[in-house]
């Protein structure tokens, strides 16, 4: 019996170990430069190649739904002006998560509301990382200049496999001139092909420009776990695919010392469909993700480089495989822990039978005691 009391209390010991050990690895906060944590529940990490659960990652808004984006555009391309430009403007939409490339960097999904087609040239960001102080490898010499936000970059050449980035979104004043002048340009930077790599940078004063974080709703996992003395679990929660509104609302404001910068400001809460619109001007259009991005938010499927982290060959992303994952493990625990309490309620009740029945036999031999003996005369 104590044999069976010993694997009992062992079992509740493992079950209380994967809990805490799963549930902080899915809970995995975003931090940006300067320290502070990204409050955008889609913001997650990414898990770049050669990278664990337990290092250092990038991380993307893996989390964004299709919705519209707002940004304020100024006129005749004077990036100095702040008046909105009436002619020409472009509805624009987000058409999916960011995708997480291989180098550490995120590519925007955006698309013309009207024809679908995806908007050119893309858009690419350095986000967040999971260590407050970006250690472990993570991109702190990219764009350093902007450290309470993300930070827009454009490739040279077009192609999100070289090393050769200008921080600035494409069309830029930020980037005039730089990849031609790459990398003696100020805001020329390089950035390896794979994530973990050294890299290296120009001064960071001033060119650097943040991109807008719209608050959206999206596919990450949420675990929530409590589990009560005796390894009894008293409540689950596993959440894929889970919906939660953001306050959103971004502002287009260039200043003399950080032109063709985009500072993200928080509003009121407003659901992720509200519409809104973007002007034609390219230097903040370029928003697109590969050549053929779906309105519907499909991924991108193109052989671009691109880190294979947004779907699998049965078309769930790793985010959603995670879950999955992280719900079977879940309900692996809560098995073994519903079983150990089984097993110990089944022990005690047959103990409390058979002193039961001791005490029912003593309590007859009492009341009908043996006739003794008597000698014979």
């Amino acid at each position: 019996m104590k044999s069976i009391s010993r694997s009992l209390a062992t079992y509740r010991l493992l079950s209380l170990l994967v809990l805490s050990g799963l549930v902080p690895g899915i809970t995995a906060q975003c931090f940006n430069l300067d320290g502070s944590p990204v409050t955008d529940p889609g913001v997650v990490p990414c898990l770049q190649s050669g990278a664990n659960s337990n290092s250092a990652s990038m991380c993307c808004n893996l989390g964004r739904q299709p919705s519209r984006v707002k940004e304020r555009q100024a006129t005749n391309g004077d990036d100095s002006a702040l008046t909105e430009n009436a002619s020409g403007q472009q509805q624009l939409e987000f058409t999916g998560p960011d995708i997480c490339l291989a180098n550490g960097l995120c590519q925007l999904q955006l698309a013309d509301a009207q024809t679908g087609r995806a908007a050119t040239p893309a858009l690419f960001s350095r986000d967040s990382c999971t260590q407050p102080d970006w250690s472990g490898g993570c991109l702190r010499n990219v764009c350093s200049s902007v450290t309470g936000d993300n930070a827009a970059l454009t490739p040279c050449g077009g192609s999100n496999q070289t090393t050769q980035w200008c921080c600035g979104s494409a069309g830029s004043s930020t980037t005039a001139n730089c990849c031609a002048n790459w990398p003696n340009h100020p805001n020329a930077v390089q950035v390896p092909a794979l994530f973990g790599a050294s890299s290296s940078s120009s001064p960071s004063s001033g060119g650097s420009a943040e991109l807008p974080r719209v608050g959206q709703s999206g596919p990450f996992t949420s675990v929530s776990v409590s589990v009560g003395f005796g390894g009894v679990v008293t409540l689950v929660t596993v959440t894929v695919n889970g919906a939660s509104q953001v306050p959103t609302g971004s502002t287009f404001a260039p200043s003399a010392t950080n032109v063709g910068s985009v500072s993200s400001r928080p509003a009121t809460n407003t659901p992720a469909s509200t519409q809104a619109t973007v002007s034609s001007n390219p230097s903040l259009i370029g928003t697109a993700l590969g050549a053929e991005a779906s309105r519907t938010g499909s991924s991108d499927t193109s052989d671009n480089g691109e880190a294979a982290l947004v779907t699998d060959a049965s078309g769930l992303s790793t985010q959603e495989v995670a879950g999955i994952v992280a719900g079977l493990v879940v309900l692996v625990v809560i098995l073994v822990s519903i079983g150990c309490f089984m097993a110990e309620n089944m022990y005690k009740k047959r103990q409390q039978r058979y002193r039961a029945r001791q005490l029912d036999a003593a309590m007859k031999q009492s009341a009908f005691p043996l006739a003794k003996s008597r000698p014979l005369m």
